[in-house]
């Protein structure tokens, strides 16, 4: 006998089944293969995938769960006013900036696996060391073009800056403001004092061509993006964080940008462990960079990580892309 529909006895209306059936479903409920809330929600274009992923987020909204919303096509503007939640364009800078010298978290990976980006489990490396790999990433986004040679300077270089603000690898950044830690221009200034004092014609040249780049994101073009403290202010339990005039932005920018955010994004989700929290990532392919795959691994990781933050105690995380 062929069983029609699927009922969890909590949670919500979710879908009708091939054979008309109701599924009420509870994202939040453990058991059997059940082991996670996370969501993938794929289509052709015009199929409905947003009218999904707004169905999922009132629900859950309704049902006490905080909502953080990465909006690249500005789908839920609209629902996020009607729901009086923190609209911010983070797309130009006019809705704040995300700095992304601030050391964050990261979402470590515990699990024995063979290939791992983020490998301490605050076992040995500060929160610098750590936000050094992100960095990693953010850098390779925006400049591909860089060599082995000129990300080992640009490394060495951001060392020294850390420790110009009295930032070091086992330093306990926990009470710092978002003024305490340095911004790109001061980056580009000591990019230029480095070229300066180098007398070595090779490697003062490959400082020039740091320079050249690290130029667009402190005082160039994309300075509004990337330089700056960070402004971003959410006060609410209803979050997006809107993309839409990166539209004409470089695929570099556009990637390096979203993947700042997602780090922010795991910040907000990783305050307060005991909280649902629901992050959705629109257009998630923007992600997925052969050249650069650890900006992809960032946000597997974040899943595993709601997972194990799950496993540990009795908070729930769950991720929809």
């Amino acid at each position: 006998m062929q069983v029609i529909g699927f009922n969890d006895n909590s949670g919500y209306y979710f879908a009708r089944d091939t054979e008309g059936g109701i599924v009420v479903l509870d994202s939040w409920k453990r058991g059997g293969d059940r082991t996670n809330s996370n969501y993938v929600i794929m289509g052709t274009a015009g199929v409905g995938k947003s009218t999904v992923a707004k169905h999922l987020i009132l629900n859950e909204f309704m049902t006490g769960t905080k909502i953080i919303m990465i909006d690249v096509e500005r789908e839920y503007k609209e629902l996020t006013e009607n729901l009086d939640g923190d609209w911010l364009n983070v797309g130009s800078g006019a809705g704040g900036i995300i700095n992304p010298l601030q050391i964050k978290d990261v979402p470590l990976d515990y699990e024995n696996e063979q290939e791992k980006v983020f490998k301490d489990e605050g076992k040995g490396l500060g929160a610098m060391a750590l936000h050094f790999q992100t960095l990693r990433t953010f850098f390779k986004l925006l400049f591909p073009e860089l060599t082995t040679i000129q990300v080992s300077l640009l490394e060495e270089t951001l060392e020294e800056l850390y420790n110009n603000f009295d930032i070091y690898w086992n330093t306990d950044i926990s009470n710092y403001r978002n003024i305490d830690f340095p911004i790109m221009t001061d980056l580009y200034e000591l990019i230029y004092k480095k070229i300066n004092i180098t007398y070595e014609e090779s490697k003062k040249k490959d400082y020039e061509i740091l320079q050249s780049l690290i130029r667009t994101i402190s005082v160039g073009a994309d300075s509004a993006l990337f330089n700056g403290y960070t402004s971003v202010d959410t006060k609410t339990n209803c979050i997006c964080l809107d993309t839409h005039n990166l539209q004409n932005a470089s695929e570099r920018v556009k990637k390096a940008q979203y993947f700042n955010i997602l780090t922010y994004c795991w910040e907000l989700m990783s305050k307060d462990k005991e909280e649902k929290t629901m992050l959705l990532c629109d257009e998630a392919y923007l992600l997925i960079d052969t050249q650069v795959p650890q900006s992809l691994i960032f946000l597997r990781n974040i899943a595993k990580r709601c997972r194990k933050y799950e496993r540990k105690s009795n908070n729930n995380f769950t991720f929809y892309y």
